[in-house]
């Protein structure tokens, strides 16, 4: 069989990346607390840096297990939700910004 083309690849990962969004939503709604971490790190050279956001929360063992490790009756969950490259400096209002509005896609 041939291998797809690029816009068909490029439709089913977007159809799989927003399934995969809307089922960790729906996971994440479970939880009773969602901790948040935020890191930032520049590449070699300081040509370009990153902001990364993960969160980290727990459900009952009978939730699914998309991003779970098992302990007893507890799945342990800790997505990355998104990795976004931050363009010029990274003042307190920039990085306040960027985490809101990846927060935002996941309401």
């Amino acid at each position: 069989l041939p291998a797809p083309g690029r816009a068909a690849l490029e439709k089913e990962m977007n159809k799989v990346y927003s399934q995969t969004k809307e089922d960790l939503c729906m996971i994440m709604s479970k939880a009773a607390s969602v901790a948040l971490c935020a890191d930032i790190w520049t590449k070699k050279g300081m040509t370009s840096s990153y902001l990364g956001v993960t969160a980290h929360f727990t459900t009952d063992g009978r939730g699914q297990g998309l991003t779970a490790k098992n302990t007893s009756s507890k799945l342990i969950h800790h997505p990355t939700l998104a990795v976004r490259r931050i363009h010029g400096k990274h003042s307190g209002d920039k990085i306040r910004v960027m985490v809101d509005e990846i927060l935002g896609e996941y309401r």
